[in-house]
């Protein structure tokens, strides 16, 4: 989540101050590797492609698996449609693979490791 609020500094300019609220499930993980901060020069974008949104799933279960990551329950049905063992599938741009799935109960899981999340 992110709050903002502006402060005005004179009748010509004003400052924008951005404060970023943890999401609630990033305190279940830890992260080892500092936050890095990039600085660019402004370029504007003329074109980009965003991607296509086949299916908007909702999470089941997220929770610790045995080799230090996490497996993640995902209810979905239209990507299960042809779906097999190893397979990707796309989660907010992170393709990730799937350990198991369920077309009846119209459910897929995925491993997430550490270096995933």
């Amino acid at each position: 989540k992110i709050t903002s609020s502006t402060h005005h500094k004179s009748h010509n300019s004003q400052i924008t101050h951005l404060r970023f609220k943890p999401s609630p499930i990033r305190t279940l993980f830890h992260f080892t590797h500092k936050p890095i901060s990039l600085r660019t020069n402004a370029v504007s974008v003329q074109c980009l492609f965003t991607g296509l949104v086949e299916e908007i799933g909702t999470v089941k279960q997220i929770g610790a698996s045995p080799d230090s990551g996490f497996d993640l329950k995902v209810n979905a049905k239209t990507v299960l449609d042809g779906v097999n063992l190893g397979d990707s599938i796309a989660v907010n741009g992170t393709c990730l693979t799937v350990t198991e799935f369920d077309t009846k109960a119209s459910d897929f899981t995925v491993g997430l490791a550490p270096e995933t999340l």
